[in-house]
């Protein structure tokens, strides 16, 4: 009681078990010598009573017995989500218990602040000399264009690259670099045809590359490069060792840059799919590829 000043309490269950029925007359000689306030409560498992039988069968199921077995583990038809009233009614006798329930709550007020991603830095990046500051100004260079000052936060495309770690800007320019090479497998594969020239190529070729460098301006401006190159190594390693991998679900699809790098198998311009819907300046929350592995390897990834 020293150790939890009024933050205390004696708790009551009335489920109609012969182990409740038993003790709660000495929990609540203990509750009224000690001044400890009650407070009731009520165990769920299932919403209605009507559900009793079917939750009894999955807690056979999961302790892997049989309903008809006597010696096992059970509950009764009254665990379910009673309602104010039923609570009320159940102890008519303790209304102070009931009344505790309220003022519990009102003193568990908690907001959980607004954490960024957490996502640890990919470790296969482009490696950077022994002069780090060189380095950095060398990787300014080649995703600076990506960027724009931010009214929100008031920062300048400056300020916003001095601010990344070297981890971040090595994956910034790790996903620019592999996007661009994979892309130019995938359209000499997936567009182009041996009856082209180079002038086809280049027009068919160039819409690709429009979508490819706006993709990356959002993903290094919202720092998810390294994301996008942990789902691309964990794809690829797959594949590598014959896990079959789905060619793409969601809004994922609609990603030039995930198709690049070999994330998805679907070319999102040829089914006009959009990558806003994965990903925009206006999403707060972390992307997220729908990946599908083989059912019977799955744990291997």
């Amino acid at each position: 009681m020293d150790a939890f000043p009024n933050r205390l309490y004696m708790e009551i269950q009335r489920h109609g078990t012969a182990d409740e029925e038993k003790t709660e007359q000495a929990f609540l000689d203990l509750a009224f010598k000690y001044n400890v306030p009650l407070v009731a409560t009520n165990e769920v498992f299932f919403a209605t009573p009507d559900m009793f039988e079917a939750h009894d069968a999955l807690l056979c199921i999961k302790d892997k017995t049989h309903v008809i077995v006597n010696d096992r583990r059970r509950l009764n038809p009254e665990y379910y989500f009673k309602s104010p009233d039923e609570m009320k009614k159940l102890f008519e006798d303790l209304p102070e218990a009931i009344e505790n329930t309220v003022n519990i709550a009102k003193r568990c007020g908690f907001m959980v602040e607004f954490q960024p991603p957490a996502l640890p830095i990919y470790p296969d990046c482009e490696p950077v000399g022994d002069d780090i500051q060189k380095a950095r100004e060398e990787m300014y260079d080649k995703i600076r264009n990506y960027l724009t000052d931010d009214p929100k936060t008031g920062k300048t495309v400056q300020e916003q690259l001095d601010s990344r770690t070297l981890g971040e800007l090595q994956e910034a320019v790790t996903v620019q670099k592999r996007a661009r090479a994979g892309l130019v497998k995938r359209l000499e594969v997936h567009v182009f045809t041996p009856d082209m020239t180079d002038e086809d190529k280049k027009q068919a070729g160039q819409k690709y590359y429009d979508r490819l460098e706006y993709e990356l301006s959002v993903i290094i401006k919202m720092k998810f490069s390294g994301y996008f190159l942990i789902v691309s190594d964990f794809i690829a390693w797959s594949k590598a060792h014959g896990i079959p991998v789905g060619p793409g679900r969601g809004s994922g699809a609609g990603s030039v840059v995930a198709w690049s790098l070999t994330i998805t198998d679907l070319d999102p311009l040829r089914f006009n799919l959009l990558f806003e819907r994965f990903l925009n300046p206006e999403r707060v929350n972390m992307p997220d590829f729908d990946v599908d592995f083989c059912q019977t390897r799955r744990g291997e990834t």
